[in-house]
């Protein structure tokens, strides 16, 4: 809530600002007295806004207001020249944002106040006004192209977006023992374009008795006085020349309106130092146990002679951590809390104590190096089979990093166990390098994590068998015919225990799945009206295809001729009568 009602006050007292300018501004000439300029360049445009449309115009001008520089605001309507009567108004007064104001400034102030000051440096800041102000630029012929614009343009937008960074150590405070000097490289390289708020026409200022230099994008600070705080080491991009009111010069709805343009916020940098006298400082460097890897992330606590923790330092990516300034006068120890990612605990308390003869510039520094060693743990896969949950021997297993990177490959015993000594800390995944006899091979990459050390990690691995779809067709050998009722067996060859039974349906069909392995099959019942097939045949399930289809004929029994009947055969009087017939014939 407080930082909103500093925000509220500033934006009012900005405005307030803006408008006391603005008043003493009009209290140098009378409303009304300014007088409007231009000078004519050769070329054209074109431009486009929602809700009034196209504008062309076939000449380029440069506009001035009582000879000062000024840009057009209203594209679509008149300038005209040696207009006198124009008055001047704050841009916030005018209608417009703080926003819109400040962005059309810094438009000015990287386009025109800062270039050579060429037309056509003239017409870039114009057309980017324009374009801020929500018109689309169609097209530019003469002075300067539509082309050459938009290269010059992105060249602006880069100045501005500089102008608006800051140095990489905007808003930080730096800690120096007095006598020490610190070089701090501005990462963002802008520095170098800054200039010290009390002294800009010069690279070095004395704040506090502290020599303060700007050597490029390096700042050097010479820790000589006293501290330097409340944000009094300040830097600026925009020189004070160039600092003030933007206003808005108007004369009626006939005529546009045109700006004169200001940066009126300053844009500071700034930084804080503090000086300190003499102190002790313990500084940590964190190893792996080869010491050929330095460790960031360990947390470590520093605690009095009484046991009272009076620091806490986390090891950084070159594995230091440095504790703040200490008295000379105690005896601390230090204790590691909590271990980098993947390493285990030191748990040893190491004592540390300061010698005054080993000050430099001002402190002390005690240096400990610590060692972790890294979380190792036994890892075991079990293999099973997916239906049974049986243990599945001599299948291989592999271990992968995630990003796949071999570590090891080891075999499943008698018990279906694949079992992995020493796995590092890490993420990884396991993956079936080669299927036992009559399984699937199980592709499917399973992830797992090494976390705490020694502590067994145990997966599982679950292959499914080999199956086919077994259909039988079950017909009449001479009509062909689909055979209903017909009762089959199943065997595994090897046991010779039955595994499937089953009775052809009204297709004549019959269908099961079977699992890899060899078998025998046979029929056990007739379909009504024919005669057995005894014989043994044999199948072998490999997996090959998925469906198999077997066809078994069934021969239909004969028939016996009729008895009891009276009356020829009505079959037998026909053919009798049709070979009477040929022989007569021939």
């Amino acid at each position: 809530m407080m930082k909103k009602k500093i925000v509220v006050f500033m934006i009012i007292m900005m405005i307030v600002f803006s408008l006391s300018t603005s008043f003493a501004l009009e209290k140098e000439g009378a409303r009304g007295s300014h007088k409007l300029t231009r000078k004519l360049i050769k070329g054209g445009y074109q431009v486009y806004k929602k809700g009034i449309g196209i504008i062309n115009v076939k000449f380029l001008s440069h506009l001035y207001i009582d000879k000062k520089t000024a840009f057009c605001l209203q594209p679509h309507k008149n300038s005209g020249d040696n207009i006198a009567g124009y008055s001047a108004k704050d841009f916030i007064a005018s209608g417009y944002s703080i926003s819109t104001r400040n962005d059309l400034s810094q438009i000015v102030y990287c386009a025109w106040d800062t270039s050579k000051k060429t037309e056509t440096d003239y017409l870039v800041a114009k057309f980017m006004i324009w374009e801020r102000l929500g018109w689309k630029v169609n097209s530019i012929y003469g002075a300067i192209t539509l082309d050459k614009y938009k290269a010059k343009k992105k060249v602006i937008l880069d100045k501005i977006n500089t102008m608006n960074k800051k140095p990489s150590f905007h808003k930080k405070k730096y800690t120096l023992i007095r006598g020490e000097t610190i070089v701090i490289e501005d990462k963002n390289k802008v520095l170098s374009k800054l200039l010290f708020k009390d002294k800009e026409s010069s690279n070095s200022i004395v704040i506090n008795g502290n020599k303060i230099i700007k050597d490029g994008n390096k700042l050097i600070i010479e820790a000589k006085g006293s501290s330097i705080l409340d944000n009094k080491l300040k830097l600026k991009i925009v020189p004070n020349k160039y600092k003030g009111a933007s206003l808005v010069y108007y004369k009626n709805n006939s005529y546009q309106k045109v700006g004169l343009f200001k940066v009126l916020d300053p844009v500071y940098s700034w930084l804080n130092l503090e000086v300190k006298d003499i102190k002790g400082k313990i500084v940590i460097t964190k190893y792996n146990e080869k010491k050929d890897l330095k460790l960031a992330n360990a947390t470590f606590v520093i605690k009095d002679s009484k046991g009272a923790i009076i620091d806490t330092l986390v090891t950084k990516e070159d594995g230091r951590a440095e504790s703040k300034e200490l008295s000379l006068e105690e005896v601390y120890t230090v204790v590691e809390v909590e271990s980098p990612k993947g390493y285990v605990l030191h748990g040893k308390e190491l004592e540390v104590k300061f010698d005054k003869a080993e000050a430099q510039n001002g402190v002390v520094l005690h240096n400990l190096d610590v060692t972790n060693k890294l979380i190792q743990s036994p890892v075991e896969i079990t293999k099973l089979d997916i239906s049974t949950k049986q243990p599945i021997p001599n299948c291989d297993i592999s271990i992968f990093t995630t990003d796949d990177k071999l570590i090891d490959i080891k075999r499943t015993d008698k018990n279906g166990v694949a079992k992995f000594a020493n796995i590092k800390y890490g993420k990884y995944y396991f993956i079936e390098k080669n299927a036992p006899k009559g399984y699937l091979l199980n592709k499917e990459k399973h992830f797992f994590e090494v976390k705490e050390n020694g502590k067994v990690v145990k997966s599982t691995l679950e292959d499914e068998v080999i199956t086919s779809n077994l259909k039988i067709l079950k017909i009449d050998e001479a009509t062909k015919k689909k055979l209903k009722g017909c009762h089959i067996e199943i065997r595994d060859s090897k046991t010779n225990k039955v595994v499937f039974k089953g009775v052809t349906n009204s297709k004549g069909e019959l269908k099961t799945v079977l699992k890899y392995g060899e078998y025998t099959y046979r029929e056990r019942k007739a379909p009504k009206g024919y005669i057995l097939d005894k014989k043994v045949r044999k199948l072998r399930i490999d997996g090959l295809k998925k469906t198999i289809v077997l066809t078994l004929k069934n021969k239909h029994k004969p028939s016996l001729p009729e008895t009891g009947s009276s009356g020829l055969n009505f079959g037998f009087l026909t053919s009798f009568i049709v070979l009477l017939f040929i022989k007569k014939l021939f």
